[in-house]
């Protein structure tokens, strides 16, 4: 009976029967009106008549697949069902069946490609609530070399409720296969067929199934309760890979089959020996690689053949609801096809092996250390597979690799075991670090770091918590002494007791966040406060309390200008109470002098001296101008007396004494010219000589002038007149009226001119060390004086650039960097601080300012490069809380009003396809997501749009229009002819 006897199907030519198994059986035709060879699934008629349950399934087949489009699942072309059958039509794979395969053999590298290809396929089935439940080899087969398929998905069903088609209990699939869940007829999720791939990775690498009995349920009772054997140490780099994909319970596996893809991938990335099996290289792997059809295709053969293991044929009773038997089979797995890169270890020689087995980091230990350290990793994997990285426990892989360590330290594989724990760590740390638990990511960084301590990215991240916790340390302590110094403030504890007062907690403030405004607003209350007690105490007359407190001040406040003004007020009246008293006993000592006749004679104890010493403490004393007056007087009758007696030289030096005491006296004068005219030529130019030095003396020029100094000028009276009494008593009298003027300089502030004058007089006297003393207590003075004019002329210029309005990064840098160089030279200035604080707050305001108006970027950007001047500061930090909050409050408003105003837009292409341009009516372009490729879901805000989509295979973009509604999904499809396996790998990162 011929094929076309048994079925007649309108548009298929039927040619023969290619298939067949427990539900349906497959015949390849032609679909007459394309001319294009299919498979036509027929579900068995002794099925189809008997059981609506069985058409129901088949037909359920059928549309599951054709709602799915992916490269590596089967293309349905047609489905229909009348009353005498029910089929689909296919699309005609002519590669064969991975069970062919197997029979042929495979390397580790086409293994990890065709799996990872149909865990791709079931990706999709998943995300579409599809479980396939009966994955097996003779379920793949292939479209041409390279491209595997997933087909017969006829006991596949849908994981929500609606579509459920089996029997809470009733058990589908292959035994062999099937999941524990499955076994025991539990509700399954895709988890289950993550489990039956790791059955066929495992049949595929090893040569043989994991589990194997004669009675179905021996086997079921293996799946549910006996843990799978190891690989063979061929390919044991994969365990990791398989433990998890064949963990008992469906938590402890991979839970998407994409996580299982990135889990081979950085396997493969991250292990040299399995690139080399897998390449034959030792270049770092390429992704590129598996779409090469020259990718590890290749076997040698060992012992004159390849060398294969067989495992024992499936009962025919194991085919359960439409799975036909399994066909015997001889398997060559992949743990007997050796990849060229093992063929070349293999045959590398004797120094291979010593090399291996000696100068291994295991060539010390005993054969018992050895099975200890393989055991212990052999747990160490199997507790990764379960995710038991770290704990309180010791079946951790950290404890089973410290155990590994005490035996090798940094044993390869155990190195390889703790960077990897120590890179799920890091992303734990990275989200403790995100939550600010620092002290949680602390402790689990000690954690990684005493199995991996040359893991950089987390002595990175070491470092970053480092900071965080100093940082935030820091800040406690800085709230901790604010509370404390103002509590001390208010209990009136400034300056005193020691180790215990606001002063010292204010400064340590200062010194952990050096523009923090309440600690320099405390610092100035308290220097107001000394400043206030030590004029209350100079008011009250109390001296030596108010020098104390001015002094200390002074101390604790070295350049404040304001205590060094009551300091000068207390000197001022310390000064004026010596000076009253000296005053009182000069004037009584010249009255005694003046009774005696010492007028101007002896020097240094004569009248004369006395009240011109009075009249240089106090200009206005009017006892010492009366005595001087009462002196002019006294002379000027005796030079008149002399004059009469016609002794001109006595008359004139008489008036020349009583000069000395009112130098402007016209009477004296008029009397001094007149007798020094009648004087012979020398004796009149000697009056003059001595006339002028007593002029220059008076004016203060003792050592230097524009027109000559009286020590010259003295000194030429002696040179015409040797002996000249009046000229050597003068000279004895220069180094006195020069302290004197020294000293009053000084109290007049004039410390230049008394500084040089002091200069001259060490010069003119080097043997009088009064000059020196007196020059060293000017010349800090004078320091002292140019220390604060040059503060206060810098306050000025960096009070001016605070004061810039509107505040931007450029004018904070200009005050900041004005402002630092204040505190360099005079750190513990309470104006700079206060200063310091005016920025930071202008700073702050302004950045708050620019976020109210909506530009919340830049103002975080403003007090970013704040706290990148001032790290830590008070009001920055409070501000950028605040504007962050305010930022992401908008940023959420934002996307709830785009949210609003958006839809979806599902864009798929056939077979497949790359988003390359989404673009508005506008012209703008949208942001598309890392992974462009079809099938893709993007929100967009309600509009036309135009999208470019280009062909997996050729390249070529084919443009579309569409309209996105607001809330509404809309559906893009683009058509494109067959894509090639080599670009399909390409593009999907293998």
């Amino acid at each position: 009976m011929s094929v076309e006897d048994v079925y007649q199907l309108e548009g298929y030519e039927m040619h023969r029967e290619i298939g067949s198994g427990g539900m349906a059986r497959v015949f390849l035709a032609t679909q007459t009106n394309l001319n294009r060879e299919v498979a036509i699934k027929i579900l068995r008629k002794d099925l189809a008549a008997g059981a609506e349950d069985f058409q129901q399934r088949f037909l359920h087949e059928g549309r599951m697949l054709a709602s799915l489009v992916h490269p590596n699942l089967v293309a349905i072309h047609d489905i229909n069902q009348s009353d005498e059958v029910s089929y689909m039509a296919m699309e005609y794979l002519k590669g064969g069946t991975l069970t062919d395969r197997i029979k042929e053999g495979l390397s580790v590298a086409e293994v990890i490609r065709i799996t990872t290809q149909i865990a791709h396929a079931l990706q999709l089935a998943h995300e579409n609530n599809i479980v396939h439940r009966d994955l097996k080899p003779s379920n793949i087969m292939f479209r041409d070399e390279l491209v595997p398929v997933l087909t017969d998905f006829g006991i596949a069903r849908k994981t929500d409720a609606e579509h459920r088609m089996t029997k809470t209990g009733m058990v589908v699939g292959t035994p062999y296969y099937m999941s524990p869940e499955q076994i025991t007829g539990r509700d399954i999720d895709g988890r289950s067929d993550i489990y039956s791939l790791g059955i066929m990775l495992y049949e595929l690498l090893a040569g043989e199934l994991p589990f194997n009995a004669d009675e179905p349920l021996a086997l079921a009772m293996q799946h549910v309760q006996e843990p799978p054997p190891p690989l063979p140490d061929e390919v044991k780099e994969l365990q990791p890979v398989m433990d998890k994909l064949l963990a008992k319970k469906p938590e402890d596996r991979y839970q998407t089959m994409l996580a299982f893809c990135q889990g081979i991938k950085e396997l493969v990335e991250n292990d040299e020996v399995l690139q080399k099996k897998l390449t034959g290289e030792t270049k770092l792997f390429d992704s590129d690689q598996f779409s090469d059809p020259r990718f590890g295709t290749g076997g040698i053969k060992t012992g004159g053949q390849t060398a294969r293991r067989t495992r024992p044929e499936p009962s025919p009773a194991t085919s359960v609801m439409g799975s036909g038997p399994q066909p015997s089979v001889e398997k060559k797995g992949m743990g007997w096809k050796v990849p060229a890169a093992i063929a070349a270890v293999l045959l590398v020689g004797l120094f291979t092996a010593y090399f291996v087995f000696f100068q291994s980091p295991e060539a010390d230990l005993d054969d018992r250390e050895r099975r200890i350290v393989q055991t212990l990793l052999t747990k160490a994997n199997t507790a990764l597979a379960r995710g038991d990285y770290y704990g309180e426990g010791e079946e951790t892989v950290v404890a089973y690799v410290e155990k590994v360590f005490s035996y090798v330290p940094n044993q390869p594989e155990g190195k390889r075991l703790a960077e990897e724990v120590a890179q799920i760590i890091e992303g734990e740390v990275f989200l403790d670090i995100d939550a600010g638990d620092l002290e949680e990511a602390q402790r689990k960084m000690a954690i990684a770091l005493s199995v991996a301590p040359d893991y950089a990215p987390l002595q990175e991240q070491k470092a970053e918590i480092d900071a965080k916790l100093a940082d935030r340390a820091r800040r406690e302590r800085i709230e901790t002494l604010l509370a404390q110094s103002e509590q001390l403030e208010a209990a009136g504890q400034l300056i005193a007791p020691e180790g215990n007062n606001a002063y010292e907690a204010y400064q340590e403030i200062l010194e952990l966040d050096s523009a923090n405004q309440r600690a320099g607003a405390g610092l100035q209350r308290i220097q107001e406060k000394l400043i206030a007690d030590a004029r209350g105490a100079l008011d009250a007359g109390q001296l030596e309390e108010a020098n104390r407190l001015a002094q200390r001040a002074a101390e604790l406040f070295p350049n404040s200008s304001s205590i060094a003004a009551v300091r000068q007020d207390v000197n001022d009246v310390f000064r004026r109470q010596q000076e009253e008293a000296e005053i009182e006993q000069l004037l009584t000592t010249a009255e005694q002098q003046l009774a005696a006749e010492q007028y101007v004679f002896p020097p240094g104890d004569n009248a004369l001296e006395s009240f011109q010493r009075v009249l240089t403490l106090r200009r206005d004393n009017i006892a010492a101008q009366q005595g001087l007056s009462t002196i002019a007087q006294h002379f000027e009758q005796e030079a008149r007396a002399a004059f009469d007696r016609g002794d001109f030289g006595l008359a004139a030096e008489l008036a020349s004494r009583g000069l000395r005491a009112l130098p402007d006296n016209q009477q004296l004068l008029s009397l001094q010219s007149t007798a020094t005219g009648r004087l012979d030529a020398k004796a009149r130019e000697v009056e003059q000589e001595l006339q002028a030095a007593e002029r220059l003396a008076l004016e203060g020029y003792f050592l230097s002038g524009p027109d000559g100094n009286a020590r010259a000028a003295y000194q030429r009276v002696l040179e015409l007149s040797p002996g000249n009494q009046r000229a050597e008593a003068a000279l004895n009298r220069l180094p006195d009226q020069i302290y004197a003027a020294a000293q009053q300089l000084q109290r007049d502030g004039v410390f230049s001119a008394a500084a040089n004058l002091l200069d001259e007089a060490r010069a003119a006297y080097p043997d009088q060390q009064r000059f020196a003393e007196l020059g060293r207590q000017v010349a800090q003075q004078l320091a002292d004086q140019q220390r604060r004019l040059r503060l206060d002329q810098m306050l000025a210029d960096a009070q001016r650039l605070v004061q810039v309005r509107p505040m931007t990064q450029s004018s904070f840098d200009q005050a900041a960097v004005a402002l630092k160089e204040i505190l360099t030279e005079y750190p513990s200035d309470v104006r700079v601080r206060t200063l310091l604080g005016e920025l930071t707050s202008a700073l702050a305001d302004e950045a708050d300012r620019i976020s109210q108006q909506g530009n919340h970027e830049a103002a975080v950007r403003l007090i970013e490069h704040g706290l990148e001047q001032f790290d830590g500061n008070e009001a920055l930090r409070t501000a950028e809380n605040t504007i962050r909050e305010r930022r992401d409050q908008a940023i959420a408003e934002a996307a709830a009003r785009i949210a609003a105003m958006s839809g979806t837009l599902a864009i798929d292409a056939k077979p497949w396809g790359e988003v390359v341009e989404i673009r508005g009516e506008d012209g703008s372009v949208r942001e598309l997501p890392p992974d462009s490729t079809t099938p893709m879901v993007i929100s967009l805000v309600e509009g036309n749009y135009e999208v470019t989509v280009r062909d997996g295979n050729s390249g070529q973009p084919k443009k579309l229009d569409v309209n996105v509604e607001r809330q509404k999904v809309v559906a893009l499809r683009a058509e494109f002819d067959g894509m090639s396996a080599e670009r399909y790998f390409q593009a999907s990162g293998w």
